[in-house]
């Protein structure tokens, strides 16, 4: 991973809890054993069924504090939470950083990953707004427009 060089730089000092990550409950929400929520920084959810827990961690922005959200794709179990917390956290940008294949290894389906999104936008009230939509061989942009919210 990239930033495995420039971590013993940035984390020279710094010792930072992950005490949520490890809870047992929350366990099976970590995509990677070794990819954790520091505890300072992570996004709160509203609890449901005994957990506020994603893995998720505020990120800093120039001039401002908690500006961005870094998490990891979500898990077919955790994908509740996720748009939870985009609804919660009134976001509005959502950039996925990620390879569809990592080390030959499918970790996000395209059209698995399309097919699960395209049914909850439905069920949300999303409507996909064809013509603003691109695909690139590697990435796919689109626009959506949520409607029926009063």
């Amino acid at each position: 991973m990239a930033y495995t060089c420039i971590a013993p730089f940035f984390l020279q000092g710094q010792s930072f809890t992950w005490e949520n990550s490890n809870l047992d409950v929350n366990k099976a929400k970590n995509r990677y054993a070794n990819v954790i929520a520091y505890d300072h920084s992570r996004v709160t959810l509203t609890a449901v069924d005994g957990s506020d827990y994603i893995n998720a961690n505020y990120i800093d922005g120039y001039r401002r504090q908690n500006a961005y959200i870094a998490t990891q794709g979500p898990l077919p179990e955790t994908l509740a939470d996720f748009w939870r917390m985009v609804w919660e956290q009134k976001t509005y940008t959502i950039v996925m950083m990620t390879r569809l294949e990592e080390k030959s290894r499918v970790s996000c389906s395209r059209p698995k990953t399309e097919a699960l999104l395209a049914r909850l936008f439905r069920r949300l009230g999303f409507q996909r707004q064809k013509n603003r939509s691109v695909r690139w061989p590697c990435r796919a942009v689109c626009h959506l427009h949520l409607s029926g919210i009063n």
